[in-house]
């Protein structure tokens, strides 16, 4: 923003004043930044209540969401958005506990918390809120070893370990949510993945192929949450436990 302010702010070259240049030996004198250039930047909302154009021009570059799409082509950069992949550890012998428990009358762990999870988070500039979803069972006592109804959830408070982030272009951004949106109907859930019935790590790496994002998991379709590892840009871990809202906000938006 910084930049873009200085540049627009710097001398602007002979001929109609309010066209900006870098150039020093230019005419028209420093500062000069004039409606005539920034009007079809709709910086006055119609014409409504004028202001000084570099004051409100900064106001709108600090102010999510206030950019039109022209002027936001100007100051962002191609890949503004944001997917993590966030993962919270399982332990593999009480999913193996939990596989054969049922038919033997054994007592199981509780799934949140033995099974760990992995979910996904999306974000653009200007959208407050992430959009943050995870797969579960729809039915937690179904039968989901063998495949049954999943259900997406809003995770934007459920607790993880370590989030994997990569950018990503605003049209990735909005791939990444329609897949979210369409995969309960497209999917069935299943502990581990087998056949078409996906788990919560197939949900993360479906997603993650989504947003371009590659990934290994080195169990296949055994691997567990905690264990799936993307090669992204930032890994982060969660020591705080921060809601996966504020680690998005704070990523994508600035907001502390």
């Amino acid at each position: 923003m910084f930049s873009l302010l200085l540049a627009l702010s710097l001398d602007a070259s002979s001929g109609t004043c309010g066209v900006p240049s870098a150039r020093r030996e230019a005419a028209c004198p420093r500062a000069c930044v004039r409606e005539d250039w920034l009007t079809s930047y709709d910086l006055h909302n119609g014409g409504v209540a004028p202001h000084d154009p570099v004051s409100l021009l900064a106001e709108r570059l600090s102010t999510p969401g206030q950019l039109t799409p022209d002027l936001l082509a100007l100051v962002e950069s191609p890949e503004p958005c944001q997917v993590c992949v966030m993962q919270r550890g399982g332990s593999a012998g009480d999913i193996a506990r939990r596989a054969v428990g049922g038919a033997l009358g054994m007592s199981v762990p509780n799934e949140e918390i033995s099974f760990g999870h992995c979910f996904v988070c999306v974000q653009c500039p200007g959208e407050w809120l992430p959009t943050c979803r995870g797969w579960w069972p729809a039915d937690p006592d179904g039968g989901d070893y063998e495949g049954d109804a999943g259900k997406l959830y809003d995770d934007d408070d459920e607790a993880w370990e370590t989030a994997s982030c990569s950018p990503l272009s605003r049209e990735r951004a909005a791939a990444v949510a329609a897949g979210m949106a369409s995969y309960e109907a497209e999917n069935d859930y299943q502990v581990t993945n087998r056949g078409e019935a996906r788990s919560c790590t197939g949900f993360c790496t479906d997603m993650a192929d989504q947003g371009g994002m590659h990934w290994r998991a080195f169990m296949g379709d055994l691997t567990i949450p905690g264990d799936l590892h993307f090669y992204s840009e930032l890994v982060a871990e969660n020591p705080d436990d921060e809601t996966p809202d504020d680690f998005m906000n704070r990523l994508v938006e600035g907001f502390e």
